[in-house]
């Protein structure tokens, strides 16, 4: 073969093997995924939802007509703690098992003394996952107070006279897992064997329909071996009536395939331990792996890892600060181990 076309040949398979990049391709970089931390059986990475529930109605504007995520969450506190200096103080009181920081605020006037030499109450939320209208509660007190301080008497004399502490996300894991994917969780997503057969979180839950949403499943089966029945009230037939293992003819599941071959559908999901129960004080053991989500150890849900060695009474409630958000007095014998510092007695309210 002459030189020139073996030249030519050899310019065309260079040609050939370069990338063919058009003008309408163009690389795809946005995250259709959420990734859960931790190492377990079963999947850790779930399509991500565009929830409408969850979109502001105008991006960078506070308004209290969708759910909040905790990216908006979290930046609304640092803008807050730069427009509000004199009052209020931004700090991080722990962090989260997938490594997330753990954020609180003190909203007091500091020109009329320390937050630690004044009454003081307590607010959290978002403890569990799906109750996300804690976090939204906790939220718009901070908006309420930062919003009235200076024109509404009541709101300037409450800071004035008094401190707030107040924590909007004590589980931004399970909470974002909650608002971004089909998924839901009660607290941690730190892995757990929810069903007790030696595997971590195999058996979530799956969006078999693609439309966003853990629903229900059902089977007709024979007479008297399930536990529903058609409701009777409803005449499109879709509502089921729950009468008794052995009493219906029909079995219902929550969307998914069992993925572990034990004859149930998702009862081993993402998680498993109950940050409502796993205190350092009044804390028992997961006997018989009963249902409580208590774990095998204090704090094994590892939501609350806080900077100090000592118990985290102040995360737990156990100073007379409930953990639900309801105001309370302080006592005496109260220690804050994961947060602000408190002094030995508080004045009274």
């Amino acid at each position: 073969m002459p030189a020139p076309t073996r030249a030519a040949l050899g310019a065309a398979l260079l040609l050939l093997a370069l990338p063919v990049l058009l003008p309408a391709q163009r690389a795809d970089t946005a995250r259709k995924v959420f990734v859960v931390p931790g190492d377990r059986h079963g999947p850790s990475v779930f399509p991500l939802v565009d929830y409408a529930e969850t979109r502001p109605v105008v991006a960078g504007e506070m308004d209290f007509r969708h759910y909040h995520t905790s990216a908006e969450i979290e930046e609304w506190m640092q803008r807050w703690a730069r427009e509000y200096p004199d009052l209020v103080d931004l700090y991080e009181v722990g962090t989260s098992f997938g490594g997330r920081t753990l954020w609180q605020m003190t909203l007091t006037n500091k020109a009329t003394g320390r937050h630690t030499d004044k009454p003081a109450a307590f607010f959290e939320g978002g403890r569990h996952s799906g109750e996300i209208t804690s976090t939204e509660s906790v939220l718009y007190l901070i908006w309420h107070v930062f919003t009235r301080y200076g024109s509404d008497p009541e709101i300037t004399a409450l800071l004035d006279r008094k401190a707030l502490y107040v924590r909007p996300l004590n589980n931004p894991d399970g909470s974002d897992l909650y608002r971004h994917t089909a998924q839901s969780n009660r607290s941690s997503v730190r892995p757990h064997d929810s069903d007790g057969d030696g595997l971590l979180d195999e058996d979530p839950g799956e969006d078999l329909d693609g439309d966003g949403h853990l629903r229900q499943m059902r089977q007709r089966v024979d007479s008297g071996q399930g536990e529903f029945v058609l409701d009777p009230r409803d005449p499109s037939g879709r509502l089921m009536q729950r009468v008794g293992e052995g009493r219906g003819d029909w079995k219902v599941w929550s969307e998914g395939v069992d993925n572990d071959l034990d004859g149930r559908f998702n009862e081993d999901g993402i998680g498993g331990l109950d940050l409502h129960r796993n205190y350092p004080e009044n804390w028992r053991p997961e006997p018989g792996r009963d249902a409580t989500g208590r774990g095998f150890t204090q704090l094994g849900a590892g939501e609350y890892r806080c900077r100090s060695r000592r118990p985290a009474r102040w995360c737990s409630g156990s100073c007379g600060i409930p953990t639900w958000g309801w105001p309370t007095r302080w006592t005496p014998r109260c220690r804050c181990t994961c947060g602000a510092p408190a002094p030995a007695r508080r004045p009274s309210a």
